[in-house]
């Protein structure tokens, strides 16, 4: 269980990265994201929303303006248009997000 906290999920001004452990990862770019808003124990399971809660329900749900790639270990891979997380401080991840598709609508790229 300790693998699942050493990947957290990470905000930059050009992309979104967020893992199960070593065993599911997603890294999208910001311009893909459509919308990003908390989510809750009751968000359907689809085999386009990825997943990446193991014991908690998901906190955060994140859309994509079109397929990204999420990565499984052992090489696999599947497109998916959402993802489904639960992370430590939901306000300030979606937050970041906002805030960094607002800069970059505004043309300009805010912190890093």
């Amino acid at each position: 269980m300790r693998l699942l906290h050493l990947r957290p999920a990470i905000v930059t001004s050009t992309e979104i990265s967020i893992s199960l452990g070593l065993l599911k990862s997603i890294r999208a770019p910001i311009d893909a994201v459509s919308t990003v808003r908390p989510g809750s124990g009751s968000i359907a399971k689809a085999p386009e929303i990825l997943q990446t809660c193991l014991l908690q329900p998901p906190n955060v749900l994140i859309e994509f303006a079109r397929p990204v790639t999420a990565n499984y270990l052992y090489g696999g891979a599947r497109s998916v248009t959402a993802v489904a997380a639960y992370v430590d401080a939901p306000g300030e991840f979606i937050a970041a997000i906002q805030s960094r598709l607002s800069a970059r609508s505004r043309g300009t790229d805010g912190p890093g």
